[in-house]
């Protein structure tokens, strides 16, 4: 029996021209439900989905965990006073020019320790109830894919199956 054109009635009939790769030579099921899963757009958008929503109780999470704050800021300053000159009744001659220059440095570390706050505790719970969930939805995207793939694959197989046999009683007719 011809596998390549099963393959690509295969591909065909599931709309899915990303499953042949150039020199697509798939033997079974198997072989075509791997290349399938591998160029499936609804699988990748579900394990993109898992991932963004397990990262959701990651962050939940770090809510409650000790925070740690820290900052520094150095100030610099220069003042030039250009005084005027004066002359006093006993012929002195005062005034003249100042500079003054100032530094200020600042550093700060601030560490904090949630004890109890329901609502970052009922946040990450919830969290963890969307991650669990997302992971039945990526097994059921999972399970829709092999349906898909295997009824495409049967939908193929039978016409091309019917079609030896008509050919093979056709031969033995003549």
């Amino acid at each position: 029996m011809i596998r390549r054109p099963l393959v690509i009635a295969l591909a065909t009939a599931m709309g899915l021209s990303a499953l042949m790769p150039a020199t697509a030579s798939a033997e079974d099921l198997l072989q075509t439900y791997e290349l399938a899963r591998d160029s499936d757009p609804q699988l990748s958008a579900s394990e993109s989905s898992r991932l963004a929503v397990k990262e959701g109780a990651v962050q939940t999470r770090a809510a409650m965990l000790p925070q740690i704050d820290g900052s520094a800021s150095i100030n610099r300053s220069e003042n030039h006073n250009r005084g005027n000159l004066a002359v006093g009744s006993d012929g002195s001659i005062s005034g003249g020019n100042s500079q003054i220059d100032t530094t200020t440095r600042s550093r700060e570390v601030r560490l904090s320790q949630m004890i109890y706050d329901r609502g970052n505790f009922t946040r990450h719970k919830s969290q963890k109830a969307l991650s669990e969930a997302s992971d039945f939805q990526l097994a059921a995207a999972g399970n829709d894919l092999i349906t898909r793939t295997s009824a495409g694959y049967f939908n193929v197989l039978i016409p091309l199956e019917s079609l030896v046999a008509a050919e093979a009683a056709e031969t033995a007719l003549k």
